[in-house]
């Protein structure tokens, strides 16, 4: 397995979580991307690992800098500072968590030596 590529920069996200029924939703704010958890510590830890593996999918798409871009997503060059804690500003209906990602540089994950085994003819279609 390839190394990883080194941090580009960070992403600065809001998290919003909330009861519904049994449940807890936990909603990207920024990007729309939601999870449910039986428990608000499965919910952070859910959202967390979503966001984390979407903006991965789109790092090897390379479409991570549009897709941040179209969801209005800034990219800081250093971490940004802040309290990162589970703050209540909706009277105990919801909570909120503001998260920082690491975006990672645009190496790709496939290996410098794989090729691709399609003849020419299946390369065209």
């Amino acid at each position: 397995m390839p190394a990883k590529a080194p941090i580009e920069g960070y992403v600065d996200l809001t998290f919003k979580f909330h009861k519904e029924g049994e449940n807890w939703l936990a909603e990207c704010l920024e990007l729309g991307t939601a999870t449910f958890a039986p428990t608000l510590e499965e919910a952070q830890k859910d959202i967390a690992s979503a966001i984390s593996a979407q903006l991965r999918d789109c790092q090897e798409l390379r479409e991570l800098r549009e897709y941040l871009r179209s969801h209005k997503v800034r990219i800081h060059k250093t971490r940004p500072r802040g309290s990162r804690k589970l703050v209540d500003r909706s009277n105990g209906k919801a909570l909120y968590q503001p998260l920082v990602l690491p975006v990672r540089g645009k190496a790709s994950r496939v290996h410098k030596h794989s090729q691709d085994h399609r003849t020419p003819a299946h390369k065209a279609a």
